[in-house]
């Protein structure tokens, strides 16, 4: 009796190569979060991608190309260049803007950001700023409720990077 093994090469992917960021460019485009209804601006050369804990992230456009292709190439493991600005939301349970800020994102209270609520419009909002302890690297927020009233919104990304001062100064809630 002969065995006969058939051995299965994966098809070869193409390495993903980093270019490095790109940097924005002055031209602005909107941006619409099209179930939540605000709006920001973010350079004309940056890109949304939606990732899977519901949260968008925004890249330069070598960043996105590289992003994707790590994924098409399934070379997830490979570590992801930071997105530069985050957005995220969650369902709302209470109606303290703090409170429900610090429920969502309970590390918050061991950084101790200072927080300030203003209004933006006639929606109150909540700045606030960290250094992120393990990363080191500064990270400016903003939470408000969504037009529904149904979800918290958060804005977040590194006050260093263009994008997030723009899209914190022009957000539409």
């Amino acid at each position: 009796m002969s065995l006969t093994f058939l051995w299965l090469r994966p098809a070869s992917a193409q390495p993903c190569a980093y270019r490095g960021a790109i940097a924005p460019t002055p031209t602005t485009r909107t941006y619409q979060h099209q179930e939540l209804g605000f709006t920001f601006e973010i350079p004309a050369n940056y890109r949304a991608m939606g990732l899977a804990d519901s949260r968008v992230a925004f890249y330069d456009s070598a960043t996105f190309e590289y992003v994707q292709c790590a994924v098409r190439n399934r070379q997830v493991s490979r570590v992801a260049p930071a997105a530069t600005l985050y957005v995220n939301y969650a369902p709302l349970q209470e109606n303290n803007l703090l409170a429900l800020t610090q429920r969502v994102r309970p590390w918050l209270v061991f950084y101790q950001p200072a927080y300030e609520a203003v209004t933006l419009g006639n929606i109150p909002v909540l700045p606030y700023r960290y250094v992120h302890q393990i990363y080191g690297n500064s990270v400016l927020a903003l939470s408000f409720r969504s037009l529904d009233q149904q979800w918290l919104v958060t804005l977040e990304g590194a006050p260093e990077n263009p994008i997030t001062p723009l899209a914190l100064a022009t957000i539409q809630p």
